[in-house]
């Protein structure tokens, strides 16, 4: 009876230590949510949207071609933007 009483007391406490990793799980993964809203709402207060019309001159990147390096023994691609 006494060893079934231990188990017992051993599962809740179990049980506890690993709600209270969720917990903190979730707050986490909610102050990461809350650090992403931010970031976004200050990026688009610095961002004005543009109109582009025909015939308007605008920079683009074209990946001309990739090459790979081996350095040793690792394969590196490499692609150059112009």
């Amino acid at each position: 009876m006494e060893t079934q009483l231990e188990e017992a007391e051993w599962v809740q406490a179990r049980l506890d230590q690993l709600n209270l990793i969720v917990e903190k799980r979730l707050t986490t993964v909610c102050h990461g949510q809350l650090y992403q809203r931010r970031m976004k709402k200050a990026f688009d207060k610095k961002v004005r949207p543009r109109e582009f019309h025909e015939c308007d001159l605008v920079l683009k990147k074209s990946y001309l071609y990739k090459r790979t390096i081996e350095a040793n023994g690792l394969q590196i691609m490499k692609a150059h933007m112009w």
